[in-house]
């Protein structure tokens, strides 16, 4: 093959590389624009999930969420486990929301949160009661 057939393949494919690296991102940014316009109605809604260790006790998992991630909504968590553990999570990523959750209100969340609190605090009276 001719040195001038080879050049002008090497800047067809250079084009086409350029062409195709531009409408990826192009592509990219339209996606995280619908993504982010979903997620950002995810904020300030609350939801439950049923956890366990797969297989046994099950207990309920509690999300809020706060924001907007690189990808995924933000937020925090938190749970009695079936052995007891108390556990919070904050800034969490939120993969699976709303498809694997159950929504629930924010009196609801609320609610589960007290309980939560004073099970921490380990007394009946609810914390945020005087």
């Amino acid at each position: 093959m001719s040195d001038e057939f080879m050049s002008k393949q090497t800047k067809t494919v250079e084009e086409l590389q350029q062409q195709f690296d531009e409408a990826r991102h192009a592509l990219e940014q339209i996606e995280k624009q619908a993504r982010n316009e979903a997620n950002e109605k995810l904020i300030g809604k609350c939801y439950r999930y049923r956890n366990s260790y797969g297989s046994g006790d099950k207990w309920w998992l509690y999300k809020i969420v706060t924001g907007i991630g690189d990808y995924w909504p933000i937020g925090t968590s938190f749970q009695k486990t079936s052995n007891g553990t108390l556990e919070i999570r904050e800034k969490e990523t939120m993969p699976g929301l709303p498809e694997s959750y159950e929504e629930i209100s924010r009196d609801e969340y609320n609610k589960q949160w007290r309980a939560f609190c004073a099970d921490f605090l380990g007394t009946n009276h609810d914390p945020l009661e005087p």
